[in-house]
């Protein structure tokens, strides 16, 4: 019985990851899933490649559907975090994966 509660809270952690996810989605992207069209806010991080909301490195656009997968792989090894963000993480991921391979052009990686 303890085990099946347990489930359901970890459960509950990757729902509200998802909800998390499809707000955001909804919030930053539109739905109509228009290849190369930017996100409604343009975020910029040089440090780590991001510009306008686009991840480069070494001329190639990497997709968030591909970083969102690395993040899910690497939430997979339950290092040194709360287990619940740990599962808030991967529903997030999920979406994020989904969303991407939406699009026409989820394998194209040329620089636009």
């Amino acid at each position: 019985m303890l085990e099946i509660k347990k489930k359901v809270i970890i459960m509950r952690y990757v729902v509200l990851g998802i909800i998390i996810g499809v707000i955001f989605v909804l919030s930053l992207f539109e739905l109509d899933f228009v290849t190369k069209k930017k996100p409604k806010m343009k975020i910029n991080i040089p440090l780590l490649g991001i510009k306008d909301s686009t991840v480069i490195i070494n001329e190639t656009h990497i997709h968030h559907w591909l970083i969102f997968t690395m993040i899910l792989l690497m939430s997979l090894t339950n290092v040194g975090i709360d287990r619940n963000i740990l599962e808030v993480i991967r529903g997030f991921s999920v979406v994020m994966i989904l969303h991407g391979l939406m699009y026409a052009d989820r394998f194209d990686f040329e620089v636009i």
